[in-house]
């Protein structure tokens, strides 16, 4: 079964949450995780349905964790502004190995973590297109 259950955070506030949500809360038994993204599939498809006359159709893209934060830089990425931008992150670690640079990035380098660069595409004239990313 499943409930609907009203959430407040106890802790400090960040601005990509709120201090108040509402959640799903799934009881399964010895559920795998494909066992759980297609009863959330299932029900995100007959909600929408419902509630607002359009259907979806799974089974919903998926990503790792690990292509998302090469890919865009982050855990959760909005795949409506990153996709439409031409947002793609690429590893220049090497670039930063052996080199004089900026400091931070070579004790992140020497330490053994990754420097990562992000390109936007833009226009011709060098300026983003703003509606492609509101």
């Amino acid at each position: 079964y499943f409930q609907i259950a009203r959430c407040y955070r106890d802790e400090l506030g960040r601005s990509d949450r709120q201090p108040e949500f509402t959640q799903i809360d799934l009881e399964m038994s010895f559920a795998t995780r494909e066992d759980i993204m297609n009863v959330v599939e299932e029900l995100v498809g007959r909600v929408w349905h419902e509630a607002l006359g359009l259907d979806v159709h799974p089974p919903f893209p998926r990503m790792t964790y690990d292509a998302a934060m090469r890919r865009f830089g982050s855990d959760k990425p909005d795949l409506r502004v990153m996709e439409t931008a031409c947002f793609t992150s690429h590893d220049v670690t090497e670039a930063f190995r052996d080199v004089h640079g900026p400091k931070a990035l070579l004790d992140v380098v020497g330490e053994g973590g990754h420097v990562r660069a992000a390109v936007v595409a833009t226009q011709e004239d060098g300026h983003q297109d703003e509606d492609k990313l509101s």
